[in-house]
């Protein structure tokens, strides 16, 4: 089973990504890192160790140390790990935030949505989409 990684500020609560990735029936691996920064070094970490890369990466666009513009802009800088869909999911529903983001080379840009449910709802087809019916990998 391929790996799931989310970059998610600690100012928020991983526990209820966790919990909404259960709900879903997502039996994935998933890493959880605070910062873009933390990310990138366990990339490059796995790559040096031959792992297989994550399925898809969630991102946080408002991290500390290195934000979510700027992970995607190192992420698809490298050939390597370039094809790896990065989904961001963001507070933000500013057009230019979700247009810089495309720009960079994200996959897909997700507004969090406002109850658990909507969470649930959210993960379950973000996962059937880049776990199930994609087949870029």
């Amino acid at each position: 089973m391929r790996t799931i990684l989310i970059a998610h500020d600690k100012k928020e609560n991983p526990s209820l990504l966790q919990m909404a990735f259960t709900e879903s029936n997502i039996n994935n691996p998933i890493f959880f890192f605070t910062n873009g920064l933390e990310l990138t070094h366990h990339l490059v970490k796995s790559l040096t160790q031959r792992q297989s890369l994550p399925a898809f990466i969630l991102l946080d666009l408002n991290m500390s140390q290195i934000d979510g513009k700027a992970t995607i802009k190192e992420l698809k800088s490298n050939s390597v790990v370039k094809s790896i869909p990065v989904v961001v999911f963001s507070t933000s529903s500013a057009q230019k935030d979700i247009a810089d983001c495309y720009d960079l080379g994200a996959n897909s840009y997700l507004i969090k949505p406002d109850s658990f449910t909507k969470l649930v709802e959210m993960i379950t087809q973000t996962c059937t989409f880049w776990l199930d019916i994609n087949c870029g990998q």
